[in-house]
């Protein structure tokens, strides 16, 4: 799906003629580029789809609603951003939200047989 999104995008870079700076982009800005490509879009997705297989399509979908969470701490952790306390009792909610949709009902409890 990636290949296939790239190989369709591509052409639109050329029409605009996007890509004029694309030899001078230093090391960094390739590596920047391939990890964007590797880890968070190809690897997500190999990820989804093994929790898909694993747990069923409704609840690996809950997944998508963590993401302003993951969001929130990765740039606590990595930009040193302070999160607001209405961002931390937004994340709270949604982590709520997703463990009480997530719970697996109750076995339903059988009389015990009537003693003859």
């Amino acid at each position: 799906m990636v290949v296939m999104g790239t190989a369709l995008i591509a052409p639109l870079g050329l029409l605009a003629q996007g890509y004029r700076d694309l030899p001078s982009w230093p090391a960094e800005t390739w590596i920047a580029a391939a990890s964007l490509g590797v880890a968070s879009t190809a690897l997500a997705f190999v990820l989804f789809f093994w929790a898909v297989h694993r747990f069923g399509a409704s609840l690996a979908a809950m997944v998508a609603y963590l993401t302003p969470v993951s969001s929130l701490i990765l740039a606590s952790v990595i930009l040193a951003e302070r999160p607001l306390p209405l961002q931390l009792a937004g994340g709270a909610v949604i982590v709520l939200g997703v463990r009480i949709a997530a719970r697996r009902p109750a076995a339903p409890v059988r009389p015990a047989p009537a003693a003859a």
